[in-house]
């Protein structure tokens, strides 16, 4: 008996340490693998999730207490993870609903590891003592994270996307913004229930302070507007229903006063300077329907709506937009990113994926919480009631505009998980109840045990292994670049749900050989042949992916195979049929296989599709001077712009592929008139000179731009004398 309540003590100690150390996930940044923000977080939640669940599943086999209590939110957390396994079962894809891939690294292996957390963590934490413990390590270590963010704004560390958008360990703004969002709720409300020393209030109101900046320097306004809605909620609930508090309630009025201040007085001050020079302010100025985010959302939705009516029942499964996306393409989105996986709105998200079960489904969870907070048997205060609610509100409200990720996930199921323990436990914790040894029990237990290091295993060992090969794959390596072909040969021989981007990682690489004068011809025959070989391997396990097919039409147009690049470019184009990255694309393949009447139709389809966008109209009006059109050329520059001469990049090199050094003279003389120090731009115009034999005039630019810009004197005079000696540049 004694060894045995021994061991359960330290199943117990295992699990609790695991469940307190999965605050400090955020703080993971694996630099050894591919997405080193994304991979490194995920798979340390993984592995602490199974030792936790594992932990507790061999606990409640050998005592009662641990053993699940049903609650609203176990129903609607099993209801929504049994639906959303169905619709992935049925989807379009279901090795990546299940797997998901680097990038992303969710799919419904995270949603089942998340779905056993809540579990266990609810089952585990039975007092509010060990409640406070969690939510005051949590809390802890957020304020780390803001010094983490502290050093970033003062320049000592690097922000990590780049920008001013401060991201501390995430590598993406808006990531920590969410992160933040949860932790001054969760902070507010470990203040309205402390009742002990004054120190511990004035802790928390640092804590509250340094998140708040946090979040303000991510400039994230999903998150922002969310904090704000969620207090104003907060504050209005307590006002309403918190008679039984005059003083919060009092307190909770001078705060909605405040809030709506403050949003008055934005309004008021948002067309000043002071907003407008803001980084930060500047971003919630400028939203309208017409800013190009909100208008890009409102597109996606559109989109997305459109998959839903299509699969309106159990919708494509996760993982699955990308194919909703292309098949459904908005051509108003040609401006925007072309590879939407996500409808960045959690309604559209789980609509898509799950159809309406399983939107139904994620909301009742939701519903659930708000039941178990408000009933009348509840044991949280009015004020607790009102703070949760205020957090779910701002998280709801954050995700109409993003998507989760896994902290984000992870602190939603400790809010889920905390609700459950609260009304089941009711904040006292059951006693020991030592289950009667039995050889069923203890063949359970050994079971678990085996099938948690399966699982380990299984979730985890092979990805590791590939986004480390990968990544190995992608840098310099001291055996050569045909060491890096080995090493891309492991990630993808590894067979796992990174194997697709490793593919597209060899199909980039192979194609920035073709450039590269130090690479031999063996090198690069070997690592074409190799990518030809996973290029086709992809296309016929993902027939149906526009991206694929489009990459590998891509692909196939650098290394010069240019019928093989038509007949995937315009597979690309069955599937989606109105992308006008697309059609470009083809146009350019039909330039280069000598069919310039169908890259002119092609060039027109695009623009047709949008007409608004500069950059499709001076595609075409170049593809038309490629193809010997100069009149619709001049038609579609005249008509926009006032003129047929445009000093860009694309039409000089238009102009010069075509032997029209006139006009590609004229853009240079408009780039140096343009800009009179840009010494590339005289240098350029020397060299077109040089090359209608006006060696003279060549000279006489080269002399203006030495009187331009002093430091290209020596260099200049070395072409000068070059020109004089009968030499070209």
């Amino acid at each position: 008996m004694l060894a045995s309540m021994m061991l359960n003590k330290a199943l117990r100690f295992i699990v609790l340490g695991g469940i307190f150390l999965l605050p400090f996930i955020p703080f993971v940044i694996s630099q050894s693998m591919f997405f080193p923000f994304i991979t490194g977080k995920n798979f340390a939640f993984r592995i602490l999730s199974e030792i936790v669940v594992g932990g507790w599943l061999i606990l409640l086999l050998r005592d009662v207490r641990y053993r699940i209590r049903t609650s609203w939110v176990v129903w609607a957390l099993t209801a929504f993870v049994v639906v959303i396994f169905i619709a992935d079962v049925f989807g379009a894809d279901f090795g990546k609903s299940f797997w998901s891939n680097f990038e992303r690294m969710e799919g419904f292996v995270t949603l089942l590891h998340l779905f056993g957390y809540v579990l266990a963590v609810g089952s585990m934490l039975q007092t509010e003592k060990l409640w406070t413990r969690l939510l005051q390590t949590s809390v802890g270590a957020s304020v780390l994270m803001s010094i983490y963010g502290f050093f970033q704004l003062a320049g000592v560390l690097t922000i990590n996307q780049g920008g001013v958008r401060v991201d501390g360990t995430f590598g993406n703004a808006t990531y920590l913004a969410v992160y933040m969002l949860f932790h001054v709720f969760l902070t507010l409300y470990l203040i309205v229930r402390h009742r002990g020393a004054k120190l511990m209030y004035g802790l928390y109101g640092v804590a509250v302070v340094c998140q708040l900046i946090m979040l303000y320097y991510t400039a994230t306004r999903g998150a922002i507007l969310g904090l704000v809605g969620g207090l104003f909620l907060s504050a209005l609930l307590v006002a309403l229903f918190g008679r039984e508090e005059p003083r919060l309630r009092k307190a909770s009025i001078g705060a909605l006063i405040a809030l709506l201040v403050l949003i008055g007085g934005f309004f008021a001050v948002r067309n000043t300077s002071f907003v407008e020079e803001s980084k930060v302010l500047s971003r919630f100025a400028t939203i309208s329907y017409n800013d190009d985010t909100t208008r890009s959302r409102i597109i996606l939705w559109g989109i997305a709506w459109e998959g839903v009516k299509e699969h309106p029942i159990l919708g494509t499964g996760q993982e699955n937009f990308e194919s909703i996306f292309g098949t459904y393409y908005d051509p108003r989105m040609y401006d925007q990113e072309q590879w939407f996986d996500r409808a960045h709105n959690v309604i559209f998200d789980w609509f898509t994926a799950g159809g309406t079960l399983g939107l139904l489904t994620y909301l009742s969870i939701f519903g659930a919480v708000l039941v178990l907070l408000w009933h009348r048997g509840s044991t949280f205060s009015v004020v607790e009631r009102s703070v949760v609610t205020g957090l779910l509100a701002a998280y709801f409200f954050h995700n109409l505009f993003v998507f989760d990720n896994v902290v984000s996930y992870l602190f939603f199921g400790a809010v889920l998980a905390l609700v459950h323990a609260r009304a089941v436990y009711r904040g006292e914790e059951v006693p020991p109840h030592p289950t009667l040894a039995s050889p069923y029990r203890h063949g359970a237990a050994i079971a678990v045990a085996l099938l948690a290091i399966a699982a380990f295993y299984y979730f985890n060992v092979p990805g590791v292994r590939a986004s480390r090969a990968l990544v190995a794959a992608i840098r310099s390596q001291g055996g050569g670049l045909m060491e890096n072909l080995s090493l891309f040969d492991r990630a993808i021989g590894l067979d796992t749900y990174g194997t697709p981007e490793a593919r597209e990682r060899l199909l980039l690489i192979t194609q920035q050989f073709r450039n590269r004068s130090d690479v031999t011809p063996e090198i690069a025959q070997a690592f074409l042949a190799r990518s030809l070989t996973e290029l086709n391997t992809q296309l016929e396990e993902t027939p149906e992916s526009v991206r694929a097919t489009f990459l590998g039409g891509s692909f196939l147009n650098a290394v010069g195979m240019y019928d093989e690049s038509i007949a995937k470019l315009n597979r690309a184009l069955e599937l989606s049929p109105a992308k006008q990255s697309i059609m470009t694309e083809l146009a350019g393949v039909y330039l280069n296989a000598g069919k310039p009447d169908e890259a002119l139709a092609i060039a027109k389809r695009a623009f047709d599709l949008g007409p608004q966008f500069d950059t499709l109209r001076k595609f075409y009006a170049a593809i038309a001077i490629r193809t010997g059109h100069d009149e619709i050329a001049e038609e579609l520059l005249v008509s926009r712009y006032g003129t047929a001469l445009l000093p860009d990049d694309l039409f000089i090199n238009t102009y010069a592929a075509v032997g029209n050094l006139p006009a590609v003279e004229a853009l240079w003389r408009m780039r140096v008139a343009e800009d009179p120090t840009n010494i590339q731009a005289y240098v350029s115009l020397a060299a077109t000179l040089l090359e209608e034999g006006r060696r003279t005039e060549s000279i006489e630019v080269l002399e203006q731009a030495i009187a331009a810009d002093s430091s290209f004197a020596a260099r200049g005079q070395e072409f000068i004398d070059a020109i004089r000696s009968g030499k070209n540049l």
